[in-house]
This record gives structure tokens, C-alpha cells and sequence, in this order.
């Protein structure tokens, strides 16, 4: 349905509405997916398209060239797949037109859409974002009466009762409407919500964890948007279970909701609850399970992990993770005997030739030549921006080119389970396997999820590694200078060493450094 107005709608100036009406039966109304066209006349032919390929050419039509010749919808182009699209939440449903009131907390937003009944679908946008809005569209029908006669009736969903937000005081707030214009997820994070192998890994490590403490054990998710709370809750029956968000911005408690609101959680006699708050202000009263002493705290702790404010940055989700759970197991919220999903994470590491990044975030202009560009001096630009064999850039692998000239290597790794989780971070030594220029090293996390063999019953680890799929980014850090591996470093064993340490920055800006060692042999 969202791509029969996909061009309509973003090919107008804002604000553009174009009413759509609803076909048989009911329809929940919570996302639109839109992309970009590449030609802006106002034929169906265009230049290229972003739009998805299971949208480009349905299975009835053939595809015709424009130089004539045809073939059938089976060989269809896959060139464009590399444009990403995006998804907008509706959140709490459309607006009445029946009535102006915009407080989300009232009865006035309608979620189901009626068959016969018109909505206006009107887009927005600033400087950076596309937003999209909802209305009935009411007055069209005499008396409020739809196509078939019958009265319309004004269905809500209001948010669930067990949707609290909590201020420094542990009390309750109330909840503000926010902007439109930030409920967007990502390209890259729609990618990871389609991951199949990561989505059945965290199933696996719930279920196990689910099998061993108990349905009724205390389960507490500390990842934004709530997905391992949902898989727990709709997957594996778990009885109590708690999502904490914590990120400042409206999108991950509302897509929260809305798996929420899908789902029919909570189900009879469960509980399911979206906690809107800082993790310092929780205690473990709040936690479902947990009240008047029930529970000696969380039972199982689970996070995928993700964090809308790290979103790309897979390293400080991990430890953003890791800190979360010890300060919570501190303070008596999450059990010591606690089973965690993933159990650990590994900072994984491998030397590359990397051309194209190090033309890129290297220096500009020649340094014997006072750093001049076209007759501009570009000094200061080379003072504060030739920085980044101190400082991380994240960037999708997958699309750039480069060679690898080690295999892979464990630099530390976070424990999440036991009375005190740990860092073990004493470094590791690799030999290289290629010849090249080595010029950047290579992050990403590795996480461990305990999982049971189906067949043998015994317990095994799985890991979902980021750099698995191109749902996922990778830290890049440059070398201070590129050093070259010939065939005989190769050959004798010459060796390259990294050692990691957190928290040591004494101004308290890092979060963590690299320590890069190569020894010629």
C-alpha cells in the first residue's frame, strides 16, 4: 500500500497530503516506507529508482528496456538494491478529524482504519527529515456513516497501563507529545531488525536462559526498542518481563509501544512493562516480578545489544551494556546468579591496506609547502582533523574496499555474568597472512550467546558477530604511520600486537585506547 503513493507524496512541496482509501477489512496502520526517486517529472518513468525490487515490477508485468527488448519479471535487475529505504512510526495512530485535541494520551487517535473510510496521508519536512500524518476522514460520509451504513465507530488504543515513565524522583511523569520529525528508523537499523541468523541467535539464548531459571523468573531488557523483551514475552512465554528505556529521544519507547500494542501484551496473567527512565532511578520495586520482595532481583538480563544514541558504534554499546549491568548488580536490581543474553562480548581486531580511508581522513596539502591547497593554508585543518590514529570513525565495511593482512584476533573481551562483571583486556599478538601496506586496524564486537543443542541437550555458545552482515558498521583507527609487510615478514613470523585499556583517560573524554606494537622478526 505505502508504495502506490511513494512518489506522490515525496515529489510535492510540504506540506503535500494524498488520500488513500482503505480496501476490505481492517488495517493497522503503524509504518510507511519510503524511498527516492531519481527524476522528478511527473510520468511513471523514471531515471532510477530506490524503491525496493519486490516493489519495481509485479509478478504480472515483464520489464521493458528502453531499447525495446523485454523479458519476463523473473530477471529482474538487482543494481539498485545498494539504496536503502527507511521507515516512519505513526506511533499512537491517526488523528480524527473530528476533533483538534493532539494529546497523546487521550481517546481522540484512531489506529484502525475502516474499510471505505478516506485518510489523508500529508507529509512534512525540514532541513533534514521527512514526517508523515494520518486523518480520518470523517466528514465525507453523512452522519458519520461509512460505505455499508452503519454507524463509525471511533476505536483507540490508548497506551498500555503498564507504560510508566518515572523522573528523578522515582514518580511518575507526564508523558509530553514529541516531535514528529524523529521517529525515523535508521536504514542500518532496519537491517539489523530483518537479520535472521542474529534475530534466531537471541531466540535461542532466551529460550535457554527461559528453560533454566523459570517463564515466571524476572527479566529485564535493557536494549532500546524493546526486541528481546518482545521475543521473550510472545516467543517464550515469559511472565514477567520488563523494558527499560532510557534514550532521551521519542523513537525507541515508541516502537517499543507499538510491539507493544501488536503483540497484545500484556496477555492474561503476565505482566509486560515499558519503564521510560534513567537507569540510575531504577529500583528493583520497579522491575514486574520483583515487588514487595518477590524476587531477590532480575533473574535474566537481556539486551541485543542497541542504543539509539550508539547506533554504528558497537563498541560502546557493548560497554554501555557491560557498566549497565554492573551498576545494576551493585545495586541489588539484577541478581549475582543472573543469566545474561549475549553472556559475553568480544573487542575482535584485524589489520587491513585500507587506500581509500587513509587518502580520506589523512592530512590535505603538502607539508613541505606550508600545507597549501590551491593557495590556501590548510594548517589548522591538519592540526585538529589528522587525528584518527587516536580517535575511532565507524563506517560499513562492506561498501569500500580494502585487504586484509591478518586473520583476526581477540583484543579483550566483557563478562557480563558472575557477582562482578569483568574486563579482560591483557591484549593479543598476530602474525600477518599477506602482504601490503598496513595502514588501519580493523573493531568489532564478537557477542557469546549461550544457547542449548536441540539434539544433545547440552549447552553450547553461539556468536553473532557484527561484521557478519551489512546490517552492521565497524570501527576503523588509522596507524600512526602505514608500515609495509613484505613477503618475508609473512614468512618469518613477523608479528603485530594491540592492547586495549578503558577508563584510563584521566580528562575523562575516552571511553577506551589502542596500544599498537609491530615487531619485525
Amino acid at each position: 500500500m505505502c508504495s502506490e503513493f511513494r512518489k506522490s507524496v515525496l515529489r510535492r512541496a510540504s506540506p503535500f497530503w494524498k488520500r488513500v482509501i482503505i480496501g476490505k477489512g481492517h488495517v493497522d496502520f503503524r509504518v510507511v516506507m519510503y524511498g527516492d526517486d531519481g527524476d522528478d517529472d511527473d510520468d511513471d518513468d523514471c531515471t532510477y529508482s530506490t524503491e525496493p525490487i519486490g516493489f519495481v515490477k509485479r509478478a504480472s508485468e515483464d520489464y521493458v528496456a528502453k531499447d525495446g527488448s523485454s523479458s519476463d519479471s523473473g530477471t529482474e535487475s538487482n543494481w539498485q538494491d545498494h539504496w536503502q529505504q527507511c521507515l516512519f512510526l505513526f506511533g499512537d495512530g491517526c488523528r480524527s478529524s473530528s476533533t483538534q485535541n493532539d494529546n497523546l494520551e487521550d481517546g481522540s487517535f484512531l489506529r484502525k482504519l475502516t474499510e471505505g473510510v478516506p485518510v489523508e496521508i500529508t507529509s512534512s519536512h525540514d532541513d533534514s527529515s521527512l514526517s508523515f500524518s494520518l486523518e480520518t476522514i470523517t466528514s465525507l460520509t453523512d452522519n458519520n456513516m461509512d460505505a455499508n451504513g452503519d454507524q463509525l465507530k471511533e476505536e483507540c488504543d490508548l497506551r498500555p497501563p503498564q507504560r510508566r515513565k518515572l523522573n528523578e524522583n522515582n514518580e511518575p511523569c507526564v508523558q509530553l507529545e514529541q516531535s514528529m520529525l524523529i521517529r525515523h528508523i535508521t536504514s542500518i537499523r532496519a537491517l539489523q531488525l530483518n537479520d535472521s541468523s542474529r534475530i534466531r541467535t537471541l531466540r535461542a539464548a532466551i529460550h535457554h536462559c527461559i528453560e533454566v531459571k523459570g517463564r515466571e523468573a524476572p527479566l529485564l531488557d535493557l536494549s532500546d526498542m524493546g526486541l528481546c523483551a518482545i521475543i521473550a514475552s510472545v516467543a517464550e512465554g515469559a511472565t514477567n518481563v520488563t523494558s527499560l528505556e532510557s534514550c532521551a529521544g521519542s523513537l525507541p519507547t515508541l516502537a517499543a509501544t507499538i510491539a507493544q500494542i501488536g503483540n497484545g501484551l500484556p496477555r492474561v496473567c503476565t505482566e509486560f512493562r515499558i519503564i521510560q527512565a534513567l537507569a540510575e532511578h531504577i529500583r528493583v520495586d520497579h522491575i514486574a516480578g520483583c515487588e514487595g520482595g518477590a524476587s531477590a532481583g532480575v533473574e535474566i538480563v537481556v539486551a541485543e545489544p542497541y542504543y539509539e544514541m550508539l547506533e554504528g558504534w558497537h563498541l560502546q554499546e557493548a560497554l554501555n551494556y557491560f557498566f549497565l549491568v554492573r551498576s545494576f548488580k551493585s545495586r541489588g536490581v539484577i541478581s549475582p546468579s543472573a543469566l545474561s543474553v549475549p553472556a559475553y562480548a568480544k573487542v575482535m581486531a584485524c589489520v587491513v591496506e585500507f587506500d581509500e580511508f587513509s587518502s580520506a581522513y589523512g592530512r590535505v596539502g603538502d607539508v613541505n609547502d606550508g600545507d597549501l591547497v590551491r593557495g590556501f593554508r590548510h594548517g589548522a585543518v591538519n592540526h585538529y582533523g589528522d587525528r584518527y590514529d587516536a580517535h575511532d570513525v565507524s563506517l560499513p565495511l562492506w561498501q569500500y574496499r580494502y585487504k586484509r593482512l591478518s586473520e583476526k584476533f581477540c583484543v579483550a573481551k566483557f563478562s557480563y555474568e558472575g557477582a562482578v562483571p569483568k574486563i579482560d583486556a591483557d591484549g593479543c599478538s598476530v602474525e600477518f597472512v599477506s602482504e601490503g601496506l598496513a595502514q588501519c586496524v580493523v573493531f568489532w564486537i564478537e557477542y557469546g550467546c549461550r544457547t542449548m543443542n536441540a539434539t544433545t541437550g547440552e549447552e553450547e555458545t553461539l556468536g553473532i558477530i557484527s561484521n557478519a552482515s551489512s546490517s552492521h558498521r565497524q570501527i576503523i583507527r588509522k596507524l600512526r604511520e602505514p608500515i609495509a609487510i613484505t613477503g618475508a615478514d609473512v614468512k618469518d613470523g613477523s608479528t603485530f600486537s594491540c592492547k586495549a585499556s578503558f577508563g584510563d583517560d584521566t580528562d575523562g573524554i575516552e571511553d577506551h585506547s589502542f596500544t599498537f606494537e609491530f615487531v619485525r622478526q
